[in-house]
């Protein structure tokens, strides 16, 4: 059997096993509520990544527009934990860059972990800046 992956827009029926990646990666319970407007708002391209017609990957590309400039910010990138090493998560990310571009974002932007640096260096991301949080 062979492999076909395809990346697509994601869809309302998409987002329970999304919830699921994003409980596996992040432990944000996929129980809570899943907000319906996520997909329908114009500003939010949450991407899957399938293989065989199975969700392996998710990750989101919000546009946040300032006031002469638009901002390309990558959330949530997530591969099951099963399909990890094989470069999934470099493909759907590379993706998501080509979206923000295409979108005329002069810069995209992504939290990560400290272990998780050296995957994004890979792919052209560097430390720039420090984030601040204050969490509700």
């Amino acid at each position: 059997m062979t492999n076909t992956n395809n990346i697509r827009l994601s869809n309302a029926a998409d987002l329970p096993t999304v919830a699921i990646l994003m409980e596996e990666a992040f432990g944000a319970s996929a129980q809570l509520p899943i907000n319906p407007a996520y997909i329908a708002d114009p500003n939010i391209h949450c991407f899957v990544l399938e293989i065989d017609n199975t969700i392996v990957a998710t990750a989101a590309l919000h546009i946040l527009q300032k006031v002469n400039r638009k901002l390309g910010q990558i959330e949530d990138v997530v591969v099951a934990q099963s399909q990890r090493g094989k470069g999934l998560g470099k493909t759907i990310v590379t993706h998501l860059l080509q979206v923000s571009a295409d979108q005329g974002c002069y810069k995209t932007i992504l939290n990560a972990t400290d272990e998780n640096i050296p995957f994004y260096n890979t792919l052209g991301f560097r430390v720039e800046q420090n984030q601040l949080v204050i969490r509700h």
